[in-house]
C-alpha cells in the first residue's frame, strides 16, 4: 500500500481578503450592498425561558432575536447603511 497522498485542489476560507487567493492569482467578483448589521449579546431574565429564535423580515432588512444559552440571547439587525447611520448619529 502507498502511504503518499496527492492533491490537486486547495481551498482558501480565510475571508474576503483571502491571503491564499491572491497568493494563487485568483479573481474575485463583489460588490457593496449598501447595508451595515448591528449585532450585540443581551442577558436575558433567567426567570424566563430562553429556546425560541425569533426573526422578522423588513423591507428595511432582516431583525433576529437569536437564544444563545439560557441567559444570553445576540440581537442582529441589518439595514442600509445611511439609516443605521442616522439612528446612531441620534443617540
Amino acid at each position: 500500500m502507498d502511504d503518499q497522498l496527492t492533491f490537486y485542489n486547495q481551498v482558501g476560507a480565510d475571508g474576503a481578503n483571502s491571503p491564499v487567493r491572491n497568493f494563487a492569482s485568483i479573481n474575485s467578483l463583489g460588490w457593496d450592498y449598501d447595508t451595515h448589521a448591528v449585532v450585540a449579546t443581551l442577558e436575558m431574565d433567567t426567570s424566563r425561558s430562553n429556546d425560541t429564535a425569533w426573526q422578522r423580515f423588513l423591507p428595511t432588512g432582516p431583525i433576529a432575536i437569536l437564544p444563545v444559552c439560557n441567559y444570553s440571547d445576540d440581537i442582529m439587525c441589518k439595514n442600509h447603511a445611511g439609516i443605521l447611520t442616522l439612528f446612531f448619529s441620534q443617540a
